[in-house]
């Protein structure tokens, strides 16, 4: 049986999209016919037996990363953890006597960079981000992105092949990269698990289970609170849009859900907001989604990264606001899947026109969501990656 391993470093932990990403890859190959190993840290979150795991302790980062202080030690712990990993998973693709195949699905090319040979012609990578540049947070996480350029285009060289998940993303690392690598980079879909729900309506009783009024309509914020996202623009919009309320569910990142909860209480709408500050695990995952109207995910226009909550989003058959990376808007635009709104003004007309919605129009924009989704889905991808391999 052909062999392939995921080397994933946040596929056990609870927080972003690592675990989806690679469980959603690691199941389609092993329907296709491989035996699969998913290699990270040591974390929480467990696949299913079939997937095999091998998983490294390391030592645990700072949680608190408000004071600058706190966020180099925080940095300095992630590196080094991420280089330690890289080198253990070198020890452990040396010590296998038939060499399996390797697809790297990591935010982290630093350290992976330096100890990609070992791997030369035999792997894959999926580019999460390909913002290598100061546009970020801090001048700190610049810095680092900026010096990420490097190891990037050793990995680069060394790969059979490279994907990202958009047009805009591929040129944008091209142009950071240099025109030289165009040919090792194609754009893939980024997978979700095939439509488990095909209802137009919100579901009452997830919206029971969360503690929701069964009568008003609800926003959906699904995965971690990060910087880069815009939240104000909400806000200012529920301040006006009385049946509307704001569902929030995901872990902590470099954004608290005290500083939303303020900005909740200075505008006068902390009731209409309806936190669940932890990861959404896979079998909870439904009644958020299904409690919703429509999925929000609102970027800063400088990020070229995707969003896996957009893509989850057609599992669920729910139709998505969004603003930012260009792929993503495109993404929904072309294929009508929701709208593109990144001032109060634009979203407030834009849950006015989906209230007005009738049936059949409803009907046609989840019948898009669905035709995308089939098209899109998990063992979709798989097949494309392996048609590099």
């Amino acid at each position: 049986m052909n062999k392939i391993v995921i080397y994933s470093p946040g596929a056990f932990q609870k927080y972003g999209h690592s675990f989806d990403y690679s469980k959603g890859l690691a199941e389609s190959f092993i329907e296709l016919g491989y035996d699969v190993t998913i290699f990270g840290m040591s974390g929480p979150l467990s696949f299913q037996k079939k997937i095999n795991v091998h998983k490294i302790d390391l030592a645990d980062g700072l949680k608190a990363k408000h004071t600058l202080l706190q966020k180099i030690k925080w940095g300095f712990i992630r590196i080094k953890n991420y280089q330690r990993l890289s080198e253990e998973f070198k020890n452990y693709y040396q010590s296998l006597q038939n060499k399996p195949l390797v697809i790297f699905e990591t935010f982290e090319y630093f350290s992976l960079g330096f100890n990609i040979k070992p791997f030369a012609n035999n792997y894959l990578c999926v580019f999460h981000d390909t913002n290598f540049n100061f546009k970020q947070t801090s001048l700190l996480a610049g810095i680092y992105k900026f010096l990420c350029r490097i190891p990037s285009r050793i990995i680069l060289k060394n790969s059979k092949q490279a994907f990202v998940h958009g047009e805009k993303m591929k040129s944008n690392l091209v142009s950071q990269m240099g025109s030289k690598y165009q040919k090792k980079i194609s754009v893939i879909p980024y997978g979700a698990p095939t439509p488990r729900v095909t209802s137009i309506a919100p579901d009452k009783k997830s919206k029971q289970t969360l503690g929701l009024n069964l009568e008003a309509r609800y926003l959906l914020s699904f995965g971690t609170l990060r910087s880069d996202k815009e939240y104000l623009p909400v806000v200012e919009v529920l301040k006006t849009k009385k049946n509307w309320g704001w569902i929030i569910a995901g872990p902590e990142g470099d954004y608290s859900y005290k500083q939303l909860e303020k900005l909740a209480l200075d505008n006068g709408i902390t009731d209409k907001i309806h936190t669940f500050p932890k990861f959404i695990q896979n079998h909870e995952q439904q009644n958020y989604f299904m409690a919703s109207d429509l999925v929000i995910n609102l970027y800063k226009p400088f990020i070229r990264h995707e969003s896996g909550t957009v893509q989850l989003a057609r599992t669920y058959n729910k139709p998505v606001l969004v603003s930012g990376p260009p792929d993503l808007t495109a993404y929904v635009a072309e294929r009508n899947l929701g709208w593109i709104g990144t001032s109060e003004h634009e979203i407030h007309n834009i849950l006015s026109t989906y209230e007005k919605l009738d049936t059949e129009e409803l009907q046609q924009l989840h019948s898009n969501i669905y035709d995308i989704a089939m098209e899109n889905s998990w063992i979709k991808v798989a097949k494309k990656v392996l048609s590099f391999a």
